[in-house]
């Protein structure tokens, strides 16, 4: 079996974050709290995936659990949702805009992957070593698969390889600009980017917006999924022999029912995750 089965044969939680860390609630917070519902997780068998993966409908919806009350959670906006059922468990302040910060990188492996970038060889410039950041541990003018680059990116985060990315996509502005088109197609109406790495602060979206993206990747792109659970991967530029051993900066990647996302941080965002 590939990665097919992990997107479109069980469920997948996604999960939007906000601001993790933990921050004082004012008055009209609290009542957004005592609104959000809560639902019991349903168990889901090797069988009852089986079915999702012949086209056969599961026959077991969750339902509230009305003895247990609805938890108190220190972000900004969360939204849990079975995949591909599309059925709500989670919602908080979903329609709340929000810096995106890393969670950039998902999108830009997205439209990278539909213009053809897994097999490209991408060079990476002393002018995308000068991008804040240092992940990646790059050296100048070494060249990269496109595949093993994109990987980089989502593992590590590196704002060089964005950059680099950039670089070889026409320019920023170019490849922002398939970005927007993505997210207007996917109906990412409240998403805006105005780079490729996620430190525009400008670079903004939701969190109904970004289950848009992950149900689009995950029926699309499984492979985006597959990459962002490795824990590490060992990575060699096409026109050396340096290798490099890329390890996951996603503390979720080391659990074993991990299926795959991406966190992303900066001063505005604080804490982001989507999974």
């Amino acid at each position: 079996m590939n990665i097919q089965w992990q997107a479109l044969f069980l469920v997948i939680i996604t999960l939007v974050s906000l601001m993790v860390t933990r921050i004082a609630q004012g008055p009209g917070e609290r009542s957004i709290n005592r609104n959000v519902t809560a639902y019991t997780r349903p168990v889901v068998s090797v069988q009852g995936a089986s079915l999702v993966a012949t086209g056969l409908e599961s026959k077991e919806i969750p339902s509230r659990k009305w003895d247990v009350l609805d938890p108190t959670i220190s972000a900004r906006a969360a939204l849990v949702e079975l995949l591909p059922e599309k059925i709500p468990l989670y919602h908080l302040t979903t329609s709340l805009e929000w810096p995106l910060a890393s969670l950039t990188k998902f999108m830009a492996a997205t439209v990278l992957l539909e213009g053809g970038a897994r097999n490209k060889k991408i060079e990476i410039t002393e002018n995308a070593l000068q991008t804040e950041g240092k992940a990646g541990g790059f050296i100048s003018g070494e060249i990269y698969s496109g595949e093993d680059l994109m990987k980089i990116m989502l593992l590590t985060s590196s704002n060089d390889a964005a950059a680099a990315f950039e670089e070889s996509n026409g320019g920023r502005a170019a490849l922002v600009k398939l970005l927007n088109e993505r997210a207007q197609a996917l109906g990412m109406t409240n998403t805006s980017f105005f780079d490729a790495s996620g430190l525009s602060e400008k670079n903004i979206g939701t969190a109904s917006d970004m289950l848009r993206a992950m149900t689009y990747i995950t029926e699309n792109y499984p492979e985006i999924m597959s990459w962002t659970r490795l824990q590490t991967i060992l990575v060699q530029p096409i026109n050396t022999t340096r290798s490099i051993t890329v390890r996951n900066i996603n503390a979720f990647a080391a659990d074993t029912d991990f299926l795959g996302g991406k966190t992303g941080t900066s001063p505005e965002a604080r804490e982001n995750l989507v999974a």
